[in-house]
This record gives structure tokens, sequence and C-alpha cells, in this order.
């Protein structure tokens, strides 16, 4: 930092150093002190009667000042120490010190209101200057672009525990390499690949082949652990929902949700909150509807939202409909299905004994080759 200045900072020798050559105080006439700058600065010290040449004066660096009495460090800018005496004439003179000082501008600039620079500013060796310190910072900086020239990261350091705060204006928008990464200032949306977000956050792929878009990561090992994504519903109304939904565009560019998966959030008690699992399609000319719901309780429903059952299917329509169960068992050896119980009396499955069926129905099914037969049920005793 360049050193103060003051005009007419000028006085003579009341006390001389001692030794006259080495020593490192010296004390100006009554009062004087208080005509020079702040410290440090260098002043020269001369005889008196003569003005003062390489061959009679000394350069000194005035370090402190106690009311009239300067310390002083000797023999600077080059200069050679001489016998300082009585009498002898020190000013705060402009010295090459001075010059260089002004010359350089290449540390901070203080107590000015504006800088005029016409063309460049330019430090006089790369990547060594600083713009302000670690300890004086400038208020404000303002550019048209920064640039990093030198092949190292642009590097923008806050001070530990602070925040990088980068405010734009709702007419200006910030932009990573055009659309990498993009921020609409007016409506708050967050675009990747995309300058126009039609979302909060709108990724944008537009190349063909698969490709992940977004991938979660985690090393977590065990219950419990590994990557998670959440889905968040603030509202506590009993049934509200969260959802993953896939859209596509039809042929004339429209937007169309084809089917979801559906977080129930069933109820919401202190601490005993529950949730179902929803999957819906949608028809070619319709909204996508519920097909399939896992409860509460971990029933599982198909055609219907209130399963009975582990498995409860539901073939509720009375008109074009289809089975609701079609087992195709292409290993023609094994069975078509399997029943895991106890046998025994009351149970589920019983053994005949001496017990009688009573046929009182008969169950509609059908086999290879179309043809339709009958399990006859009934009662028995």
């Amino acid at each position: 930092m360049p050193d103060a200045h003051k005009n007419f900072a000028y006085s003579t020798v009341l006390t001389a150093p001692s030794p006259a050559n080495t020593g490192t105080s010296l004390v100006v006439q009554s009062g004087d002190g208080t005509k020079f700058p702040t410290v440090p600065f260098n002043a020269t010290v001369w005889p008196t009667g003569v003005q003062p040449l390489t061959t009679n004066a000394e350069i000194v660096r005035v370090t402190a000042i106690s009311t009239d009495t300067f310390t002083i460090t000797r023999a600077q800018e080059s200069s050679t120490a001489r016998s300082i005496v009585v009498g002898d004439q020190i000013a705060a003179t402009i010295t090459a010190k001075t010059l260089t000082d002004a010359e350089g501008a290449t540390t901070a600039l203080d107590n000015l209101a504006s800088v005029a620079i016409n063309t460049s500013l330019i430090s006089d060796t790369d990547s060594t200057d600083n713009l302000g310190s670690t300890t004086v910072a400038w208020a404000n900086l303002y550019v048209d672009t920064i640039s990093s020239i030198t092949g190292n990261p642009l590097a923008l350091t806050p001070i530990a525990g602070t925040n990088l705060n980068i405010t734009l204006s709702t007419t200006g928008d910030f932009a990573v390499n055009t659309d990498d990464l993009y921020v609409d200032t007016s409506t708050g949306r967050v675009g990747i690949n995309t300058t126009s977000p039609t979302h909060l956050l709108n990724i944008v792929y537009t190349s063909t082949g698969p490709v992940f878009v977004a991938q979660i990561s985690d090393s977590g090992t065990g219950a419990g652990n590994g990557a998670l994504l959440q889905l968040i519903n603030t509202d506590t109304t009993d049934g509200n929902r969260s959802n993953f939904t896939f859209n596509t565009y039809d042929a004339a560019g429209t937007n169309f949700a084809t089917s979801r998966i559906v977080g129930v959030h069933v109820s919401h008690g202190t601490s005993a909150t529950s949730g179902a699992l929803v999957f819906q399609t949608r028809p070619s000319t319709s909204t996508p509807a519920e097909r399939m719901r896992i409860d509460e309780n971990g029933n599982v429903g198909i055609g219907t939202a209130a399963p009975t059952a582990t498995l409860h299917v539901d073939q509720s329509s009375t008109t074009a409909a289809v089975p609701p169960l079609i087992l195709d068992q292409a290993d023609i050896d094994q069975d078509m299905i399997e029943f895991v119980t106890t046998i025994g009396t009351g149970n589920a499955i019983e053994a005949i004994g001496a017990k009688t069926l009573t046929t009182t129905h008969f169950i509609k099914v059908t086999i290879p080759g179309g043809l339709t037969r009958y399990f006859p049920v009934g009662t028995i005793a």
C-alpha cells in the first residue's frame, strides 16, 4: 500500500541520533511531529543551508512517531547513512519510492471515489497480484465478463461459514454454457439442457438411445440404508397423495399422462401414519385410473381399492368381460396350481374319510382347446 502524504511536512533536528550515523531515533522541533503523515513513510535528512544531494543527504524510513520523537530505519532507497546533527533539515519529500507506488497501482486503492481506466488494468506478473487482500476487501466489483486465461479453474471462495449468493434481476437469468444449467429468475424455475423450463426443475434430453437422465447412488448397506428419493406431501388431510407420473406426447404434440405410481397417505395420526401404493394406467381416450393397490395392511387388490384378502381380484364388468385369472403353464409336466397348507378335519383341505359330498354348484373353467368344463362344489357331511 502506498505511504500516506502531507503537504509541508518539514522540520529541523532538535536532538540528533546517537550514534549520529547509526542511531535510530531523533527529535524534531517542538510541535512539528504533527506536520508529518501517518507512519510509515520515507523522509530525507540533509544539512542546513544547502540543497539535498546524493553526497550530503540520507533517506530514512520513519516507522513510529511519539509526539516529536521519530523512530527511523537508516539508509533507505540506496542512500548512504550520514552523521545526522542538530539543525539538519528533515522533510517527507518525493522520493523514487513515492513515484514507484503511484506507477504500480497494483494494490488496493483507498479513499478514492472512482478510478477511470481507459484501456486495461494489467498486472506486471502473471497470476501473482491481487485486487484487495485477505484483510482489506473491495465492496463491489462491477464487470461484464470474468474469464480465466491461465488454464486454472475460476474459483469463488467465500469465508468459511458464509454463503455464496448470486443475486439476479427478474429480467436477467443465470446460464451455464447457454443451457447446461439455466435459472429463469422471472419464474424461479431451473432448466437442465433447456432455456425454457416449464416446471420448478425441468430436465430435457433430446438425443436418441438409452440414457440415465438422473442417477442417485449410495454406498450404504443393511436394512434402511441405500439411496433414497423422497416425495413429501406436507398436507395432513387423510387420503392425500404423492406420485410419479409417466407422460408422453400424442401425434398432435399434446402432452398426456399415461400411467402413475401413487403413494396414498391413508391416515395422519400422531406417529401413526399409514399409506397405500396405487398403480394407475390410461386407456387410449380416458385418464389414468387405478388398476392395482397394495393397501396399508399389505393386501393386494386388482380391480378393487378395498382388498379383503391377501390377493383380491375383482372383475366387475358385466359386459365384454375377461376371466379374472388365467394360468398359463408352459412346463407341461408340472402342476397348474399348488396348495400349501395343513390337511385335517375342519381345515381348508380335508380328507374325504367317511364324509359325503353333496354337490350344490358347478364352477365353470376353460381348459386347452377351448373346452368348457365344470368343477363340482357342495357341502360335506
